[in-house]
């Protein structure tokens, strides 16, 4: 069926244009080709709709990952983008975006995305540990570390069980860092302690420890064994307490000890070895009698305590107080001190004895009674020396103090070099000391001085800026061995003359130097005894000696010439020497002449002279050569005699020099010849009436003076264009064509004019332009076709389109046309004069039944040109065919048909069925046999067909072999009887599905994907081949068999059925005479009709003419009853014809909402599903309190006639993709209302997983809302709010 819009232009008269409608376009703007998202994570689409007829907000989309619906149809918001949040998975790149308008015309949009593989959580229990001792009497502390690559810690979801406890009682937070903390009492036995995480994505990772558990804890046992209980010892030793200790529940190497003295309070800890075996050493007991104590602390803090007593006592206190820890050297006195005392003996009584490292004795003699101890030594060897003093009581208790210090050996003389041993005023001397040794082994190293008068240099070398020529300097060396100097030595040296340096000798000038030249010699050097005064002598290779000099010109160009310069001090000297080269000069030629010894012509001889000078005195040769007219030839020598001369050749003499050292000169002059011209005597056209696409001839007349050249005569001729637009002329042609074809060229109103060159075989002569030019005429447009469509139309249904092709040679003219509809009656209607448009349309609204015609007569504003006519018939407008159920149908014309088909099929029709009790209710089908079929496309009836059981479900039966009983797939619900419906079936290589008013309601999977067609017959339309040959009951608006799969999700219906290139056949049997139904397709399949008729009723009818077609009104008898009409709960009816009995109105801002109840459990995708099917926009998601209290009412209306304790009602809106932020279900977009509790308590999240929106449905809550899973728990009863804006 055609909609055509009219669109008025108010211009030289009001005449209706028709626009086709245009698809919308669709572009994908977040995302482009190749770019990367993460598997799993929900992702944003978005995609800008325009469209040229509609605006936006009358346009639908729908997305699609791999095909497969992710959102459905929805309209864009305000600025015109549609959105849809996803989640994509692995396998799933492609993502499209479908726009339709409400004209049902389609397009899309598509992009490839790079899938992101994302990795699991990672799960690591960290404590207990398997190696850990746990008591059932004791909690243990649980703890454990998650992560995500992709996913914060705190939208992990974790979970402790064990395999004997089962779920662990632990719900703490996450910590930042991923560390999971918790206790737990653990029962008896040998458990395996599990942490389970799990992402977003809901994938998942865990962790594993076996810990034993064992029953309540014991007390350890313990004794300490060594030393024995009142043992003595003096202050500070070290003494080692040794214990035994033992627990009956864990290795004794876990227990804890400790030790304390009564005295003193803790001492100390150790560990036992697995034996119980317990070591302590302990030397910081204070002076007294102690009561020390071992205790002994399981894991669990369990005691064993066990004693003995020990007594400290002091020993004698002995200090040296001198040598101190330093260095002497080798025979120095070193002093020796000491001081002793005890608290019980007198430092007299206490014995000493003074030792060396090795044990030597150096001093035994007894304190003074004050406890002072001195002497002295000088014959101490060299080297590190560690003195001890030892001091004994008369109880034995010892005490010593002990020194170190080193002896240290001097370093000997060493022997002295100077270099140079001759050193002059420039040079750095450098002193150098070797030979000195050290008994001792010291690192030996050297100072230097150098004294000339009261001038001193410390350093091993003497810089030259320090001494003058004639000087005498000592130089001093002294060893040391890092302690102390040796003996020194000393050397003395004489500063002597230096040379001048630095002499460097110029020529000037440098560059321009020939055998005539004045030169100069200059000199410069340096000399380091600076009282010197320099002197220079000149010596030239020319055997002259002045400083500047002039050549006499008897050398020859590179020559070179020499300069030699001495430079003396008065002491000494230096020479050096410096050249430069003769350059040449380039010979000069002048007054070069040509001459002749007759007429410029064949035969003739040219001679060529010029005259030569060399400034260099030299006589260089000269070389003559000619140029011939072809500009590349050339003859050798001063003389050239002419052949084949033409007018304007050109003869060149060069001449060219050249001296002895490759100086050069060249010069030329030129001889021409000179031709006589053609000429034009006349120009003329052969004819002067051209039309745009003729071809305009013209004829010229030539002559020459030359009377031999007049045979070869020839022109060129050049075709010029002013163009009528532009007043630009322009060269359009150029050659030896005299014509000039319209074709290609010109068009009307231009005017054309010629331009001849003549040529006499030499050269052109003078341009002669045509005496007239030629003015192109009009060419009238002809039509070539003209077609009106629909053929046949329905009548008050249909436009008529009448479309024209015409050809205008005036490729610039714009042809208008004029058109007359003629009726049947030979009445001429609706004149559209002088239009542009190539069609122009009837009115549906005007056309009666029979033969219409449009005549249309093409005009291009100068002339008129042939009326053209073509004819259609209009048939009786809303049209069907119907059949009785008894012996009605249509025989298809062609048993091959099903060869069409491979791996995919589509059939569709637009039906109206009335349940009469037959046994099933065929629309399409083709058998094999005489009793069976191969496909088979109908209701069913009274027998059960594919499992249902109910009259009118639509199914489908497909056979790949005659016993296939697998290929059989029916619709999940029945269709109303007595209403226009759209159903179809799609086979996509094995998978038929089925669609009824474009939305899905079957799928199945076929074990083959191939037909079995081994004898087949004649398809049928509305009746049945099988054994009780059955019949179709209805009306049958349109059929369309087609070999490719039009739909794989749900779809706006098509109310025009419309072939394409895979169509097999399209039946319109609204179109259909008494006898025979066309195949539209063009591809052959007509058909007979037996016994159907045609009716006057389609899917487009209003019956109660309440502004809803019979296809979309489940009622079309009673006007109150429509989509959106309203509903009420209470008297069960579906006046709104949404399948539900619900409660449901328009606010006062015409937003339709509808409220439905359900006692089976209903999740959020479930009721989504609901709500589209119906009509409606999606589940309702009120935008501000007014639409909110409206759901709310509606609520409140089913309750108070089905009231339950517990109930709330689903809502859209999910903050599934970040938590708390709550975004609208179909447009992604943040809510801007909330209407949470005032008190806060919701929303909670309280399981981690309640991510959608409820309202509360008890009346004391006025409507708020809380968040709950989107999976329904079973102990809520549930309804749900759908919305149309």
């Amino acid at each position: 069926m055609y909609y055509l819009a009219m669109l008025i232009f108010a211009c030289e008269s009001d005449k209706g244009v028709v626009v086709y409608n245009t698809p919308p376009d669709v572009n994908i703007i977040s995302h482009s080709n190749e770019d990367e998202v993460f598997e799993g994570y929900p992702v944003d689409f978005r995609a800008v709709l325009s469209d040229v007829n509609h605006n936006t907000d009358q346009l639908t989309a729908r997305w699609k990952i791999n095909g497969e619906e992710v959102c459905p149809f929805l309209p864009p918001d305000i600025s015109g983008e549609s959105t849809c949040v996803a989640v994509i998975n692995s396998g799933e790149e492609e993502v499209s975006v479908e726009v339709r308008d409400p004209d049902n015309a389609s397009n899309q949009d598509s992009i490839l995305l790079n899938l992101v593989p994302t990795q699991p959580p990672v799960a690591q229990i960290l404590r207990p540990e398997e190696v850990g001792i746990f008591y059932s009497d004791f909690p243990i502390i649980l703890e454990g570390i998650v992560s995500d690559a992709e996913d914060d810690v705190e939208e992990l979801v974790y979970q402790w069980s064990s395999n004997i406890d089962g779920t662990l009682a632990i719900q703490s937070d996450i910590e930042n860092d991923g560390t999971i903390k918790g206790d737990v009492y653990l029962s008896e036995g040998n458990h395996v302690i599990t942490l389970r995480v799990e992402d977003k994505t809901e994938k998942a990772d865990s962790d594993e420890v076996t810990i034993i558990v064992g029953g309540p804890n014991s007390a350890p046992s313990c004794e300490v064994t060594s030393p024995s209980s009142n043992s003595v010892g003096p202050v500070g030793e070290l003494v080692t307490f040794l214990g035994l200790v033992e627990d009956v529940d864990v290795s004794a190497s876990l227990l804890q000890v400790s030790w304390s003295s009564d005295k003193d309070g803790d001492i100390g800890s150790s560990t036992p070895d697995t034996s119980g075996n317990v070591i302590f050493p302990y030397s910081d007991l204070s002076i007294n009698t102690h009561v020390i104590s071992m205790t002994v602390l399981d894991e669990k803090g369990a005691e064993c305590v066990s004693n003995l007593v020990y007594t400290v006592s002091t020993p004698p206190n002995v200090t040296i107080t001198s040598p101190s820890s330093t260095t002497y050297n080798k025979g120095e006195t070193v002093n020796f001190s000491a001081t002793v005392s005890d608290n019980e003996d007198q430092p007299n009584e206490i014995s000493l004895e003074w030792t060396t490292s090795d044990g030597t004795v150096l001093n035994s003699q007894s304190a003074t009674s004050d406890g002072n101890v001195d002497f002295v030594l000088s014959d101490i060897p060299y080297g590190q020396q560690v003195i001890t003093l030892t001091g004994t009581d008369t109880d034995g208790l010892t005490a010593s103090d002990l020194v170190s210090f080193t002896i240290n050996a001097l370093p000997t003389q060493p022997s002295l070099t100077v270099i140079p041993s001759n050193p002059k005023t420039g040079d750095d001397i450098t002193a150098t000391a070797t030979g000195s040794t050290d008994a001792d082994g010291g690192n030996i190293t050297y100072s230097y001085e150098w004294v000339y008068g009261s001038n001193t240099v410390n350093g091993s070398t003497l810089s030259s800026s320090q001494t003058s020529k004639d000087q005498v300097w000592t130089v001093t060396a002294t060893p040391n061995d890092g302690t102390a100097d040796g003996p020194s030595v000393s050397q003395t040296v004489t500063i002597e003359n230096t040379l001048p340096t630095d002499l460097v000798v110029t020529i000037t000038p440098s560059s321009g130097v020939y055998n005539d030249s004045e030169l100069t010699c200059s000199a410069t050097a340096n000399d380091e005894d600076t009282s010197d005064i320099l002197e220079y002598t000149y010596e030239w290779s020319t055997n002259q000696t002045s400083e500047a000099i002039t050549l006499d010109g008897s050398a020859s160009p590179t020559d070179n010439i020499t300069c030699t310069v001495t430079a003396s001090d008065g002491t000494d000297s230096i020479v050096a020497s410096t050249n430069i080269t003769i350059e040449n000069r380039e010979p000069v030629l002048s007054n070069m002449s040509i001459v002749s010894d007759g007429e410029l012509w064949d035969g003739t001889t040219l001679t060529c002279s010029v005259n030569v000078l060399d400034p260099d005195g030299q006589t260089p040769y000269v070389f003559y050569s000619w140029t011939l007219s072809d500009g590349t030839t050339t003859v050798e020598g001063n003389t050239l005699t002419l052949e084949n001369v033409s007018s304007g050749d050109v003869f060149t003499c060069t001449a060219t020099t050249q001296d002895d050292f490759g100086g050069t000169d060249s010069i030329s002059d030129d001889i021409v010849i000179v031709n006589t011209l053609p000429v034009v005597d006349s120009v003329t056209f052969v004819e002067t009436s051209i039309y745009t696409n003729d071809t305009i001839v013209a004829e010229v007349a030539l002559s020459d003076a030359d009377a031999f050249q007049s045979s070869i005569l020839q022109a060129t001729y050049s075709w010029f264009v002013i163009d009528f637009q532009t007043g630009l002329t322009s060269e359009v042609k150029n050659g030896s064509d005299n014509t000039l074809s319209g074709i290609d060229h010109f068009d009307k109103n231009d005017e054309v004019y010629v331009v001849v060159t003549p040529n006499d075989g030499w050269e052109n002569g003078q341009p002669v332009t045509s005496a007239d030019s030629i003015s192109i005429l009009n060419s009238p447009p002809v039509i070539s076709d003209v077609n009106i469509t629909p053929n046949p139309a329905s009548a008050g249904a249909q436009d008529l389109i009448c479309e024209v092709t015409a050809i205008d040679d005036d490729a610039e003219d714009s042809v208008l046309y004029t058109y007359v509809w003629t009726d049947p009656d030979g009445v001429e209607h609706q004149t559209n004069t002088d239009v542009f448009e190539t069609f122009d349309a009837y009115l549906f609204s005007n056309t009666s039944e029979g033969a219409w015609s449009c005549t249309v007569t093409p005009y291009d504003g100068n002339d008129y040109g042939t009326e053209q006519s073509a004819q259609t018939v209009v048939e009786s407008g809303c049209r069907s065919m119907a059949f009785d159920g008894i012996d009605d149908g249509i025989q298809i014309s062609s048993s091959s048909m099903l060869s069409s088909f491979s791996s995919a099929m589509t059939i569709e029709a637009w039906i109206k069925w009335e349940n009469t009790g037959a046994t099933w209710y065929p629309i399409l089908q083709q058998g094999w046999g005489t009793n069976d079929s191969l496909f088979y496309f109908g209701l069913t009836g009274t027998t059960e067909v594919c499992g249902a059981t109910i009259p009118g479900v639509p199914y489908f039966e497909f056979k790949s072999s005659p016993t296939d009983v697998d290929g059989c797939l029916a619709a999940t619900n029945a269709l109303q009887s007595g209403r226009w419906t759209h159903i179809a079936v799609t086979y996509d290589s094995g998978t038929v599905r089925f669609f009824v008013q474009g939305k899905q309601k079957g799928e199945k999977q076929l074990t083959t994907n191939t037909l079995f067609s081994p004898s087949p017959i004649d398809p049928y339309i509305g009746y049945s081949i099988t054994s009780n040959h059955t019949y179709y009951t209805g009306n049958i608006l349109s059929i369309h068999l087609n070999r490719s799969v039009l739909y794989t999700q749900d779809f706006i219906v098509p109310l025009e059925l419309q072939p394409d290139i895979d169509s097999v056949g399209l039946w319109n049997l609204h179109h259909s005479s008494t006898m025979t139904v066309s195949d539209a397709t063009g591809n052959g399949h007509n058909g007979t009709i037996n016994g159907a008729t045609i009716e006057n009723t389609c899917p487009e009818e209003d019956i109660d003419n309440d502004q809803w077609s019979s296809w979309q009104d489940c009622n079309d008898e009673n006007p109150d009853i429509h989509p959106f009409a309203g509903d009420t709960y209470e008297n069960e009816i579906d006046t709104d014809c949404d399948k539900f009995n619900c409660e449901a109105a328009y606010d006062s801002n015409d937003v339709y909402f509808s409220v439905c109840i359900e006692t089976a459990e209903q999740d959020f995708s479930t009721v989504e599903a609901h709500c589209l099917d119906s009509g409606y926009d999606g589940v309702s998601i009120p935008l501000n309190d007014l639409e909110n209290d409206w759901v709310f009412l509606l609520s409140q209306n089913i309750w108070s006639q089905r009231p339950v304790s517990n109930y709330s009602i689903r809502l859209g809106g999910t903050d599934a993709v970040q938590e708390g932020v709550w975004l609208h279900d179909r447009t992604g977009n943040e809510l801007s209302y909330l209407n949470w509790p005032s008190s806060g308590v919701e929303p909670t999240n309280s399981f981690g997983n309640e991510h959608c929106i409820n309202m509360i449905g008890d009346i004391n809550y006025n409507g708020v809302w809380q968040d709950l899973g989107c999976h329904a728990p079973s102990n809520v009863a549930y309804a749900w709010s759908c919305e149309k804006r």
